[in-house]
Parts: C-alpha cells; sequence; structure tokens
C-alpha cells in the first residue's frame, strides 16, 4: 500500500500535535508540583527556625535549671552547717557549769558517739566538702620541709629518723608517713584514738608533735647544699579545701609583693622599699585569707572593698587585690593595656585609627583579605602581625600600640588561628592570640581544629600571660549570678573548646554582669536574633571585666561588636640613658658669657630640643565628620569618615612627595626613615633567653672587643707619655675663621652625645656676636691647656645589626655618640697637625687626594693584564680581625710623638694622645638592659680622626715592612711590575705567582700586624686563582688553613665582585642591578606630582649616585652602556607618568614613548647615563695621568697608585 507524501504529512503532524497535548498537560503537572514544593519548603524553612529557637530556648532552660539545682544545693548544705552549729551550741550551753571532766567534751565527741550508737549520719553537701574536714583528717598532720620532687623513700626514711626520737616515740602512733605518688615534699602523719582517750587529748598529742618540732629544729639531710644549713622540717594541722585556698592566695600574694620589690629599684640599685623584702613586715589572717602590710591591706577573701575607688582592685580566683597598695608597697609601676577582641567582618585594619583609636592591643578575626602567609603591616597607631592560611578566607591579626611595641619574639599558626609572642616596652614577654573558629562544619573537624590551636600555647609558653581573643562560633551563656563568672555548659563543640583551653591554663574573662546576655554577633539579616559567641580568655593575667560595645559595630561596617577588657602588666623604667636623636635650637639664646664646656651643655638641655618627625594628621574636616559620626552613631555617617580620612592621607603623602621633588630633604629623610624602619629586628636574639641574659653575653662581648689593658695602668701610662711631650712654640690660638670653616663641614643632624650639645647649637652660638668668640674662648683654652672636660670620656652606645636577623651580640656592631663640642675640638685641631702626619705612600688608596676608584682601577689593571698574558696568579684579600677597635692605643701614641715631633704643633700633639685615653661607653642592648664598657684598646669610638689615623699607622707599618730586607729577599710579585700590596682601610690586598711566596707574605705581614695589636681574620681571608694557575691548593697562616679558590669565586673589592675567569663586564652589571634597585626602591617618590626638571633632579641624586661613584674605573662593554641607556629612558618614562593608554598596543606605545623620552632628553641638554659614563672615564683617567704621591718634603713626586699600573705593559712599554 502506497502512502502519498501529502498523507504521510497529514500524519505526522497529527501525531505532532497530539504530542503537544500530552506535553502541555506534563508541563501543567510539573508547574503544580513545583509550586506545591516550593509551599513545603517555605514551610520546612519555618518549622527548622521554629525548632532553632525551641533549642535555644531549652539551653537557656538547662542553663537556669543548672545554676538553681546548684544553688538549691548550697543553700541545703548551709542549712546542715548551721543545724550542727546550733546542735553545738546547745551541747555547749549544758557543759557549762559542770565539772572540769565533763567540760572536756566538745561537740564533735558527742557526735561521734551518737553516731556509734546507730543514729544516722548526714550526708555530707558540697559546702560541707569545702569546708570542714574528715574524722581522719582531723586527727592528721602535715609534715613538710623537703625539697619539690623528693622521692617518697627518701622522706620516709627521714620521716621515721625523726619520729623514732625518745621525744616524739610516745607520742604518735606511726612513724611512716602517708605519701601520695612516687615524689613529694610533704607526707600525711596520722593518729588514733587511743584506748579511752577523747578527741580532745589526741589533738592535745598532735600539739605537743607540732611544738616540739618548732623547739627541736631539725634539719633535713637531703636538703643540705640547696641551703647552707639545709632546711627544716616543719608541721602543721590540716585545712580545709576553702582554708587551703586561703591561705594559698595570702602566701602566693605575699611572695608576688616581694618579688616585686626585690625588681623595684633606684637608680643606685638599691630597693625603694627595703621593708617590703621581709617577711615579718607582712600581717597574716589565714583564717579569712588577708594579707596587710603597715596600715595598708593588700588583699583579702572575704573583707570587702572600699567601693570608692573600685578600679584599684584585681579580682582573682580567691577575692581581690589592691594594686594601689601593691604598687605603694613596692615602689613599682603598673600600666592598663586596654585589650580588645573584634571580629572586622572583612574590614580593613586601617580603620581602627579612628574606631578604637584607645585601645593598645587587638586581637581581630576575619581581617581583609591579603595574600596567604605572614606579612606585619605599621598603621598610623599600631603594629600588625596578620596571617592568612592558604584555605583561609580572611585574615586572623594581632595589632600593638606603637607607644608599647618592642619586638616580635616567635610566631605559630594553625588553619585558623595564631599565637604571637611579643614583647612589650617595660613590661616583659607576652602571649597574644586570636582564632576564629569553624562554622557549619562538622563536630570533629571544629574540634580538631581547636586541638590543634590551643596546643600551639602549651610547652615553654606557658610560663608567659596570654590574652586570647576567640570568635566561637557557638552561642555562650554565662551564669549571671557570680561576679566572676562561668561558661555554663553549651553545645558539644562549645564544651569541648572551653575543656581544652582551661586545661592549658586559659580562664574565660567574663563580662560584666548586665552584658552577658549581649550578643556579640548580629547577623546582616535583620529578621535573624543575634548570639553571643565572642570571648576573651586569659592566663597568668590579671584582668577586668569585659565590656560589651554592641554600637562600635557601626563604626567599621562589620556584624560583630566590640570586646575591651584591661590588661594589667607591671610597669618597669625604662633604662635607656640619653636621648642621641639631632637637637635643634629652639628660640633665641641668652646673651650670658660661656666660660667652659658645662656651660654649653646646660644651654643645649634648655634651649634646644629634638624634631619630631611629620606624619599624617587629621584634617579638621576629617575630624568634624568623626564628631558628627560619633554623636549620630548611623553606620552611613562612619563609612564617609573613612572615605574621607583615606582620601585626606593620600591628598597628604601626594604633597609630601611634591614637596622632597622640589628639594625638601628633610621630608625625605622623614620618609626614608617611616618606610625603611625595621621595629623589633632583635627579636631573634630574645626568642630563647631574657633580658638578664642578652646583657651579659653583650657585656661579655663588648669587653672582648673593647677592653685591653688595665685601664688605669693605661692612663698613668699615657700621663708619662704626655709628659715626655716637650712644648717648645708659642701658642697659636685658633681663630673665628677656623671655627666657622670646620662647623660648615659636620652634619647638621648627626647625632649628639651625653651632653646633648648639637651641631645646630654650636652654629649658632658660633654665628652670635658675643657667643661665638665666647666658645672660640672655650675651645683654644682646652687646646692649649689640655684641659680637656671629664665627660668627653664618656660616649653613648648603639648596637646596630650588621645582617637582617642578628641572633647574638656577635651580630651586632657597637656605633659610639659623643659630644658634638668635642668633634669641634677635634676637627680644628687635625686641621693643624693632618699634614704633617700624611706622607706620600705607594700602596695605599685612602686618604687625602685619594679615592675608591683608584682601588677599583688597580685591580681592574691586574685582572686585565693576567687574562691578556694568561698569567698564572694568587689574588688575596686579607682582612683584620677587630680592626679599628685591636689598635694598640701605646703603638698609636707613638705613632703621633714620631710624626708630630718638630712640626711646632706640641700643644695640638698632646689633646690627639689625650684621646687615647681610656674611655666609657653606656648604651642599651636591644632586648636587653644597660651596659658599661670601659674602653681601654682601639681607637676612640666616635672619635672624627679614628678613620684616618688608621690608615695612616697601617700605612707606615705596612710600608716599612715592603722597605725591609725580608720582603726584599722574596723580589716582586711580578717581575715587571714594582708594586706587591695595596691597602684601603682594613682591607689588604696581595698576588703573587705561587703559593709558597704568597704563603710567606701572608705571614709577614701577620706579624706585622701584630707588632700593632692586630691579626688577621683567617675565616674572612680569601685568596683566588686565575685560570692559568698550577699549584698547592692551600695556604697555611697563623695554623690555620685557607684554600685557595677558583677563578669562578668572586673576589669582594669595596662591594663589587671581580672576577678572575675573564668576565670583565661584571662590576658594570652589578652597577646597573644596583641603579634598578634603587628605582624600585624610589619608584613611588619619583612618580609623584612635580615638574619634570624636578624629577630629573631627582633621579641624579637618589639613582645616579650608585654608580658614577666608580663608574669611571670599572669596564663597560658597549653592550653594557646600551643598557645603562635603555634604563635610563624606562625610569624616566615611568618617572613622567607615560602610561599606556587603553586600547593601545604595546610596541607601538613602547616606541612611541622612548622616542620621545630621548627628544626631550636632547632638547634640554641632558646627557644620557653612556655618555655621564664615558666622561668619568675619561676625567678619571685624566685625574689619574696627573696624580703625584708627594709629602712635601722636598722628595721629588712619585706618579700615583693607579697611574703606576696603567703603565704596566703599556702601548708604550709594548713599543719600546
Amino acid at each position: 500500500m502506497t502512502v502519498s507524501s501529502r498523507e504521510l504529512k497529514a500524519l505526522l503532524g497529527e501525531h505532532l500535535r497530539e504530542m503537544k497535548e500530552a506535553w502541555g498537560d506534563i508541563k501543567d503537572r510539573v508547574h503544580n508540583v513545583e509550586t506545591q514544593v516550593k509551599g513545603q519548603k517555605k514551610e520546612l524553612k519555618a518549622i527548622h527556625v521554629k525548632n532553632k529557637t525551641v533549642d535555644q530556648a531549652i539551653m537557656g532552660i538547662q542553663a537556669k535549671g543548672d545554676a538553681t539545682a546548684r544553688k538549691t544545693e548550697e543553700l541545703e548544705g548551709e542549712i546542715e552547717r548551721i543545724k550542727t552549729q546550733i546542735v553545738g551550741l546547745q551541747t555547749e550551753g549544758q557543759n557549762q557549769g559542770k565539772g572540769e571532766s565533763e567540760g572536756k567534751a566538745d561537740p564533735w565527741a558527742e557526735y561521734l558517739r551518737k553516731g556509734e550508737q546507730g543514729q544516722p549520719k548526714p550526708v555530707p553537701s558540697r559546702v560541707d566538702k569545702l569546708t570542714t574536714l574528715s574524722e581522719e583528717d582531723q586527727r592528721s598532720l602535715i609534715v613538710g620541709g623537703w625539697l619539690a620532687d623528693t622521692r617518697r623513700l627518701t622522706i620516709e626514711s627521714e620521716a621515721r629518723d625523726i619520729l623514732e626520737q625518745p621525744a616524739f616515740a610516745p607520742l604518735v602512733d606511726t612513724t611512716k608517713l602517708t605519701i601520695f605518688g612516687p615524689r613529694r615534699s610533704f607526707g600525711i602523719l596520722r593518729f588514733n584514738c587511743r584506748d579511752n582517750e577523747t578527741a580532745q587529748e589526741v589533738k592535745k598529742r598532735m600539739w605537743e608533735v607540732v611544738n616540739k618540732i618548732r623547739e627541736m629544729k631539725i634539719s633535713l639531710p637531703s636538703t643540705v647544699g640547696e641551703q647552707s644549713e639545709g632546711k627544716r622540717v616543719w608541721a602543721s594541722f590540716l585545712k580545709t579545701p576553702e582554708a587551703r585556698k586561703r591561705s594559698a592566695m595570702c602566701s602566693l600574694t605575699r611572695r608576688v609583693v616581694m618579688q616585686l620589690a626585690r625588681e623595684s629599684r633606684t637608680e643606685t640599685g638599691e630597693a625603694i622599699n627595703p621593708n617590703a623584702l621581709e617577711v615579718t613586715n607582712y600581717d597574716v589572717d589565714w583564717a579569712t585569707g588577708t594579707i596587710w602590710h603597715g596600715d595598708l591591706k593588700v588583699a583579702s577573701a572575704t573583707h570587702r572593698k572600699n567601693h570608692s575607688r573600685s578600679d584599684d582592685y584585681v579580682q582573682v580566683n580567691q577575692g581581690w587585690v589592691d594594686i594601689r597598695a601593691v604598687t605603694a608597697i613596692t615602689g613599682a609601676a603598673w600600666k592598663e593595656a586596654a585589650v580588645a577582641s573584634w571580629n572586622l567582618g572583612g574590614q580593613d585594619v586601617e580603620k581602627l585609627a579612628t574606631s578604637a583609636c584607645k585601645v593598645d592591643i587587638f586581637l581581630t578575626q576575619e581581617v581583609a583579605r591579603g595574600e596567604p602567609g605572614w606579612r606585619e603591616v605599621e598603621t598610623d597607631t599600631h603594629i600588625w602581625v596578620l596571617h592568612q592560611a592558604r584555605d583561609q578566607w580572611r585574615t586572623v591579626g594581632v595589632g600593638i600600640a606603637i607607644e608599647i611595641f618592642d619586638s616580635v619574639v616567635a610566631k605559630k599558626q594553625t588553619d585558623r588561628g595564631i599565637f604571637v609572642l611579643v614583647k612589650l616596652k617595660g613590661r616583659g614577654k607576652v602571649v597574644l592570640g586570636t582564632i576564629h573558629c569553624h562554622t557549619g562544619a562538622t563536630n570533629r573537624v571544629y574540634q580538631q581544629s581547636a586541638d590543634d590551636f590551643l596546643g600551639q600555647c602549651a610547652g615553654t609558653w606557658r610560663k608567659y600571660p596570654c590574652i586570647l581573643g576567640a570568635d566561637l562560633n557557638e552561642a555562650v551563656k554565662w551564669d549571671a549570678g557570680e561576679q566572676r563568672g562561668e561558661i555554663l555548659a553549651g553545645s558539644a563543640n562549645l564544651n569541648y573548646f572551653v575543656s581544652k583551653a582551661v586545661a592549658d591554663g586559659l580562664r574565660p574573662i567574663a563580662p560584666l554582669v548586665s552584658h552577658r546576655d549581649v550578643p556579640t554577633h548580629y547577623p546582616r539579616d535583620p529578621r535573624r536574633q543575634g548570639r553571643h559567641i565572642d570571648v576573651i580568655w586569659g592566663r597568668l593575667a590579671s584582668t577586668g571585666p569585659v565590656h560589651v560595645d554592641a554600637e562600635a559595630r557601626h563604626r567599621i561596617g562589620t556584624d560583630h561588636a566590640l570586646l575591651t577588657t584591661q590588661f594589667f602588666l607591671q610597669q618597669r623604667p625604662a633604662k635607656w640613658v640619653c636621648d642621641s636623636r639631632p637637637r635643634f635650637v629652639t628660640g633665641p639664646l641668652p646673651a650670658e658669657p660661656l666660660l667652659d664646656a658645662d656651660d654649653v651643655a646646660a644651654l643645649a638641655a634648655k634651649y634646644t630640643r629634638p624634631r619630631n618627625g611629620v606624619s599624617y594628621k587629621d584634617t579638621p574636616e576629617v575630624k568634624q565628620c568623626i564628631a558628627a559620626a560619633r554623636r549620630s552613631g548611623r553606620p552611613e555617617d562612619w563609612k564617609r569618615v573613612h572615605k574621607v580620612r583615606k582620601q585626606a592621607k593620600r591628598q597628604w603623602e601626594q604633597d609630601r612627595l611634591a614637596r622632597i621633588l622640589q628639594g625638601d630633604w628633610s621630608a625625605y629623610r622623614c620618609r626614608k626613615m617611616q618606610t625603611s624602619r625595621k621595629r623589633g629586628w632583635w627579636a631573634k636574639m630574645v626568642e630563647l633567653q631574657g633580658e638578664e641574659e642578652i646583657t651579659e653575653k653583650a657585656k661579655l662581648h663588648l669587653a672582648s672587643k673593647l677592653c685591653g689593658p688595665d685601664p688605669q695602668a693605661w692612663d698613668d701610662e699615657l700621663e708619662r707619655v704626655l709628659e715626655d711631650i716637650v712644648i717648645s712654640e708659642p701658642w697659636t690660638p685658633f681663630v673665628i675663621e677656623d671655627l666657622h670653616a670646620e662647623l660648615g663641614r659636620m652634619k647638621l643632624r648627626a647625632a649628639v652625645g651625653p651632653d646633648l650639645i648639637g651641631v645646630d647649637l654650636l652654629r649658632h652660638l658660633a654665628a652670635h656676636d658675643t657667643l661665638g668668640h665666647d666658645l672660640l674662648d672655650i675651645i683654644n683654652h682646652v687646646v692649649e691647656h689640655g684641659a680637656v672636660p671629664t665627660a668627653w670620656d664618656k660616649s653613648l652606645l648603639a648596637l646596630l645589626a650588621k645582617v637582617d636577623v642578628p641572633s647574638g651580640p656577635a651580630d651586632l656592631r657597637p656605633i659610639a655618640m659623643s659630644s658634638a663640642l668635642q668633634k669641634l675640638v677635634s676637627k680644628m685641631v687635625m686641621a693643624r697637625t693632618f699634614p704633617h702626619i700624611r706622607q706620600a705612600s705607594d700602596i695605599s688608596c685612602c686618604g687625602k687626594n685619594r679615592q675608591a676608584a683608584d682601588l677599583v682601577g688597580s685591580l681592574s689593571r691586574i685582572r686585565d693584564v693576567a687574562k691578556e698574558w694568561r698569567m698564572p696568579l694568587l689574588v688575596a684579600k686579607l682582612d683584620i680581625r677587630g680592626a679599628f677597635d685591636a689598635l694598640s692605643r701605646r703603638k698609636l701614641a707613638d705613632f703621633l710623638c714620631l710624626r708630630l715631633a718638630g712640626c711646632g704643633v706640641s700643644r695640638e700633639t698632646k689633646y690627639l694622645v689625650r684621646q687615647l685615653k681610656s674611655n666609657y661607653l653606656v648604651g642599651k642592648v636591644p632586648g636587653g638592659g644597660e651596659v658599661t664598657t670601659h674602653c681601654s684598646t682601639g681607637i676612640k669610638q666616635g672619635a672624627p680622626e679614628s678613620a684616618e689615623l688608621f690608615g695612616l699607622i697601617l700605612e707606615s707599618a705596612l710600608s716599612e715592612l715592603l722597605s725591609g730586607k725580608k720582603w726584599g729577599d722574596l723580589g716582586h710579585s711580578v717581575p715587571d711590575l714594582p708594586m706587591d700590596l695595596l691597602m684601603y682601610q682594613d682591607d689588604i690586598f696581595l698576588w703573587d705567582k705561587t703559593a709558597e711566596t704568597l704563603q710567606t707574605r701572608l705571614r709577614l705581614v701577620n706579624a706585622r700586624l701584630s707588632d700593632l695589636g692586630l691579626q688577621l681574620a683567617t675565616s674572612k681571608t680569601c685568596v683566588v686563582s686565575t685560570p692559568e694557575y698550577r699549584g698547592s691548593r692551600t695556604i697555611k697562616v697563623s695554623g690555620e688553613t685557607i684554600p685557595i679558590q677558583s677563578a669562578s669565586t668572586p673576589l669582594k673589592v669595596l662591594g663589587l665582585n671581580f672576577l678572575f675567569d675573564g668576565d670583565q663586564g661584571r662590576q658594570a652589571k652589578e652597577l646597573i642591578a644596583r641603579v634598578r634597585a634603587a628605582f624600585g626602591a624610589h619608584r613611588e617618590l619619583l612618580r609623584g606630582r612635580s615638574s619634570w626638571e624636578n624629577k630629573v633632579f631627582a633621579v641624579r641624586t637618589l639613582l645616579e649616585s650608585t654608580f658614577t661613584w666608580v663608574a669611571g674605573a670599572v669596564y663597560w662593554h658597549h653592550d653594557d652602556l646600551g643598557a645603562m641607556n635603555t634604563l635610563q629612558i624606562h625610569i624616566l618614562r615611568d618617572a613622567f607618568r607615560l602610561n599606556r593608554k587603553t586600547g593601545k598596543l604595546w610596541h607601538e606605545w613602547n616606541q612611541r614613548t622612548m622616542r620621545f623620552v630621548r627628544a626631550w632628553l636632547h632638547q634640554t641638554g641632558l646627557d644620557r647615563w653612556s655618555t655621564r659614563t664615558r666622561k668619568l672615564q675619561h676625567g678619571l683617567a685624566g685625574h689619574w695621568a696627573r696624580q703625584v704621591e708627594d709629602d712635601g718634603r722636598g722628595i721629588e713626586p712619585t706618579p700615583g697608585v693607579t697611574a703606576r699600573f696603567l703603565i704596566w705593559r703599556n702601548l708604550e712599554w709594548w713599543r719600546r
């Protein structure tokens, strides 16, 4: 049967119509089902909310029920105790008037007798267990006196020997003590009721034992050695648990007060209140738990507080302590630190500067998201230590106020929180913790995270006070009936966290009673109710109650309340001896005559002060916004505050950058100090040792470096040297021009010494019509008569880090700050004497008319010739151990007398020699205490003449060595090079063709150095060979082996790495890298708003100075010069803010902007850096060609050091 296409189409259309009808029916049914499901979802959600509300209500009812049950039990116990007391009083009344034998019976014996007759005994309540003793305990003594953790067998043996003595044998029922555990410091002595013996007679025997032990004063053999005569045994009656707690509180309070009194001392080291150190000066009522010292009540477990000054009291477990009384007795200062725990809800810590500016320590959760890992941030008011785990959405962190922050000693982190061990100024070490617990996680995940976190604060950190801020994300219910407050049982997660925290010694700090039901979390959905989920915890910390500020959440836009409390810390007085910051004159100076240096110091103390760094201050507009927001409390007003303040800070920073680019270098120095300051860099040193240990190690280290012969013996010897200097010429006084000339060369912002005299004051005095001549007369008097003030023998000491993270005193560099007036006198004397001391030199690259480029150019020539001639060569760099600090002062005095003899400057010579007298350095160890070092060796720290004098005496000694027979017998290292040695201050460079000859030269140098009190630091000595060298690979000097390194090992020359493997352009590439790094450090400044001319000037000052000092002395390949030009254009383009616009192709933008900058340079006549480098090379070559060494004594001048290297195997030599 055939079907036409029309029929087939009709069939298919009918089928399609049926399918559409069926699909429409199904769609309607699905829609009906979805509508029903949506309604069910709403009903289920409503049921879930109702169930949650019911659960919370049930938890509240259960908590109240628990509290009610406990109170009921306590009331029942109180009633039973009152009944017992009434029965006792009745029995006592019945016994009155009876005979003496009957009057001996007491209520307790009557109670025992009734119990024996079968009468039921009352069940002791919880209160009875705390306030009464069992029958057995009433007939027991506690015997102690042994050291902690003494073995049980030792206690039993020594107790048996005592109790078996005839004086005790009839009184005791057993000679064996009951000891709980394998090691203790005490034991229990039990007594039994003997036949026909009453309870009162048993107590009489017990009293006799106690009194005999006191009278006999028996020493325990196991304690001999710990004390001179050993500890004495003691005995006392057992106390109830409540009485033991009160006694323990009194004992602990007395020990703490005595310890504070022991630590609180005057500047002379004496105790402020010696009476507080004697135990007998404290009156203790052990029964009530109250302790007095004189008329002051220190603490009590039962007495009432003085409510007129309730802030002076700190609540402890068993009572209160009066902080005001403690400070009055001990002389110690206490400081309250405001601590806050706050979940920021994703906000930045910058907002806290206006929202909670009076808080000293922040414990924050959910800080604005950042990079995973640790980071430290400094805001206007706080130092922040932040951490974000990789799987954590937001950051947790702690913030410490800048005023109290010292250093971050150590850090620990988990996936939800951190612990930071912080050292606070004058307050010691404190552990700060913060945690944001899981929400919506299983119990296993929550409890595992809590266990990991709390475990980080165990171990050695348990000895430090600890404050922890926790967002538990579980509803917390507080016991509303007790002032101290406890967390009631709650969810499984909450119970686990509380149990674990309490086991680790942490205790929850309860809010005020009125704040315990205040929510700390307010969901952003207004239909949901808030919960109290945030808690502050403490350990070994005295704190006040927690305040819950719910309105604070509107200030920064978070959903959590601000929790604050007071953390009481002992304030230790600052030990820093003096402020060494530069000081500036604050007003017109009085025209009173100046007689001596003390008058100048008095002017400095009264009319000068340091200048504080300029930092951002809120503008009037910002202050008005803050005031308006505080009045209204509306969130939108606080948002406006943060917005306006952020804009004001940005504008202030832009204005500062503009001022710097316009030449305000004081603003530049201030900004550099703020951006480069590294606070608490000494944290590694204080991590595992205390202040006393650090200070003691620093003293020993400084003594090993700076203390030589006995100071008094050296001073006597120096006086004899001064007496031998004969004054034969008339005195030529200094004139006012000499004074102005030297003052103009002194740095205005140099640190001041102990007398507080700064360069600014000296300049003001010199410019004054009358005071300037007075100052000149003082200087002339000091030099002419040798009347050097004794105060100048003392300098301030600063210990600076030699490495990024110093681990001990050996990583610290001592820097001394002496009087600016003393420096001025020394500079004026140097201007007269040093021309006579300086002499021509064939080996020195330091000193007047010489420069660092001379040394770099000379060694570059050695490297290039060795490469060109394939010369086997060994080059050694020697380092002198101690250098300036180890030089013999006697040798230096002899050197000065020898060089200045017959020069007509005998008074000036005496002044210079007088500077070698023993001196004191006084300062503070970072992270430690104060140190004082009496120096008797080395050049005086901080003296302006020290650097050049060291170079002169070392050059003289080495020149004598090179002209001696032993050195001459070795011949020249390279036959046609009459140079065997170069030096720049304490860096000495030698070269030779064989290891044996170089070893001999090193030994000769070391022997010559030892004559000056110096020696080689073999561990820092480096010997490098050229690729053509074949021979021994070690050298022995002073019993130590120095390996010979390959040609690929860099040799450090004034900070530049020299390689002898043929890489001539290594130094140029290093200089390019330094310029790039300098631009990275100053990029934000150079991109500030200012003219291009100002920016070019800043580039010259800040960037070009990193390479121009030595660029003319190193080899530059044309590729390196091209790289310098490209770098210059890139830097200027970035500084000029020629940014690529959106939609522009990079290669077109790059080509156009680089051409534009090149054209601008050409138009303004500025040199490209390749041209600048070539000019430096040619200028330095001309200087070397013209440089001669002339000592001014009629000897024919010789070519300079570098010139002699340049003529070595040069073109002229080759042609000859």
